[in-house]
């Protein structure tokens, strides 16, 4: 589940960062690059904020819960294209960065742990050097 949090918290970044400031000026005719590039740092600092406060709960809930919360946040991009409302993207925006920072911080816990077993595993039992 690991995988799959860390893919869908990339690819929402993604579509964000590749398609978010041309649909603004484009379809939404919002020419001010400072308002196009507001709904991005919006998502990113939502995210950003969501990661640490993800650092008070079990990572497993958080994980799902920002898998969740993504694909709201997808829903709710897909309306505001539909719609051509800034009002709707921003809520979008805001509701994909909770979820894609929820996701990814549950993915560097899962990332985190696996490897501190796999350390663990690898240096247990200590190795006695016999003297022959």
């Amino acid at each position: 589940m690991a995988g799959v949090s860390a893919f869908g918290a990339w690819a929402v970044a993604g579509l964000f960062l590749s398609l978010i400031p041309s649909f603004v000026v484009v379809v939404l005719g919002h020419h001010n690059l400072a308002v196009a590039s507001s709904v991005l740092a919006l998502m990113l600092g939502v995210s950003a904020v969501a990661q640490l406060v993800a650092l008070r709960f079990e990572f497993l809930r958080t994980q799902t819960a920002g898998l969740s919360i993504m694909i709201i946040g997808v829903t709710a991009l897909m309306f505001a294209v539909v719609h051509k409302s800034l009002v709707l993207l921003l809520v979008a925006s805001v509701l994909a960065g909770i979820g894609q920072g929820l996701a990814l911080w549950a993915h560097w816990q899962t990332f985190l742990r696996s490897h501190q077993r796999t350390e663990e595993a690898t240096s247990w039992p200590p190795t006695t050097s016999s003297s022959t």
